[in-house]
């Protein structure tokens, strides 16, 4: 029987750099340069067979493959990974396929240096039928998430949403989490200054943890929802045996 454990969400990984303001003049030749020189490295430490490189709509350079997406902009590398266990961001093992990724994009960057690094968690979950809304929020959002921030300030709460931003652990920490009509999302990232760590490699293992932690956290909000799969829209489960 699938867990709370099993349920997918996305990882995003960034690295924050120097401002780059030559990046609107550079990034078609920075493209051509990523295609020769370090795409099959990209493919082969993400373990993907495909990719597609592309400048996209917002004017960034765009990897993208089945597992994901590979952003390169003016001022960040970012990696989002779709579909991953939750399990496997509590025990690390998501991890170092996105620092392969990002320090061999990263390394086409030879102008700039890191400024920080940041890690995201979002958690969808759509439904078949309407939440019971009015018993849910706010009181519902005050109640469950208030705790979620421990000392930290007392959390924005609207009709549907809630959120929070504090420090803790010498991370920079956010909570976001909304009710709709039939999806309850929710969204927490931590990060903090590349001065504060040597490397990605080691900002992701020491924000392991914490944010093992806070997935655990994470549990007393959706155990509700999933208490009946049958009610759930999607494949919002990891199959067995990809957990």
């Amino acid at each position: 029987m699938a867990t709370f454990q099993d349920l997918h969400c996305s990882v995003t990984v960034r690295i924050r750099h120097d401002e780059d303001f030559t990046f609107p003049k550079i990034k078609e030749e920075l493209a051509l340069k990523l295609r020769a020189d370090r795409l099959n490295r990209i493919r082969e430490s993400w373990g993907v067979s495909d990719v597609f490189l592309s400048i996209d709509e917002d004017g960034d350079i765009s990897v993208q493959s089945y597992k994901g997406t590979l952003v390169i902009t003016q001022n960040a590398v970012i990696l989002t990974e779709w579909l991953v266990p939750l399990k496997r961001v509590m025990d690390g093992t998501v991890f170092p396929q996105p620092e392969s990724v990002l320090n061999e994009a990263f390394g086409a960057r030879t102008l700039v240096q890191a400024v920080g690094y940041e890690v995201r968690l979002y958690l969808s979950l759509r439904f078949n039928e309407d939440l019971n809304h009015e018993k849910m929020v706010p009181s519902y959002l005050r109640e469950i998430t208030d705790g979620l921030c421990g000392n930290g300030p007392r959390a924005d709460v609207n009709s549907n949403r809630w959120a929070c931003e504090y420090v803790q652990d010498g991370f920079e920490r956010r909570w976001e989490v909304r009710v709709e009509r039939q999806e309850f999302q929710v969204r927490h990232s931590a990060g903090c200054k590349s001065a504060q760590v040597g490397s990605l490699k080691e900002f992701l293992a020491r924000v392991r943890p914490p944010l093992a932690n806070s997935i655990t956290k994470i549990e007393a909000l959706v155990e509700p929802y999933i208490a009946s799969p049958e009610k759930l829209r999607g494949v919002p489960f990891a199959p067995p045996e990809q957990a």
